[in-house]
């Protein structure tokens, strides 16, 4: 009997030991799951190309040079057209004052443009012809009026047309019916010294309500 309550005795003390180491240790921490990492949303770019909007035309139908405008019906019927034109960095004219050719320069980044005009009236009355101040240049976006610092009826030394400023000497304004009272003259305005013909319109308004525009190149 005392052999079997001291074999008793002996495995209740291995299991306090047991007990007790157990309880001893430090308690490990739950490990926690790493979350999963979200994925980041890349925006796509789409890139649209652009078609270049062509300017338009200031004056669309605008006549040709050489090209004839005709206007009016029965007793007043006429031609108009610009005939001719050209640059010129400088000029001469003659003088009466000093008597001898004067020269006359534009200002610095600018030369002359001459303007050439044709009128003719095939009708049965006289018409009125316009002033030199119903026709103006339009380049990009700037009008320019007619130049001068002479005399009109003064000629330019090389150009054997008068100055449209004064074409009809006594006749006083009106074009007389028949292709013999032709009237040409021209007309100088000053423009920038890189403007090409391509970009420049002259503009003529005659009488009533009839207008015309010229391209130059």
């Amino acid at each position: 009997m005392r052999e079997k309550t001291g074999a008793l005795l002996a495995l209740l003390a291995v299991l306090l030991l047991l007990a007790g180491g157990c309880t001893g240790q430090d308690a490990v921490p739950p490990v926690t799951p790493s979350p999963e990492a979200t994925p980041t949303e890349t925006a796509t770019v789409t890139t649209i190309p652009t078609t270049p909007t062509a300017t338009p035309a200031p004056f669309p139908g605008a006549l040709h040079l050489k090209e004839v405008y005709r206007y009016g019906r029965e007793h007043v019927a006429c031609e108009v057209t610009i005939y001719r034109a050209f640059f010129r960095d400088e000029y001469d004219w003659w003088s009466r004052d000093w008597g001898r050719y004067w020269n006359t320069t534009p200002s610095e980044g600018n030369r002359f443009l001459f303007v050439f005009i044709r009128y003719l009236n095939n009708g049965t009355t006289q018409a009125i012809l316009p002033s030199s101040d119903k026709f103006v240049v339009h380049a990009d976006g700037l009008t320019y009026r007619y130049y001068t610092e002479r005399d009109p009826s003064i000629p330019i030394l090389g150009i054997n047309e008068k100055g449209w400023e004064n074409p009809l000497d006594y006749r006083g304004g009106w074009i007389y019916p028949g292709p013999s009272n032709t009237v040409e003259g021209f007309l100088i305005y000053e423009v920038p010294r890189d403007l090409p013909p391509e970009r420049i319109y002259v503009d003529g308004v005659f009488s009533g309500q009839a207008r015309a525009v010229w391209k130059l190149g």
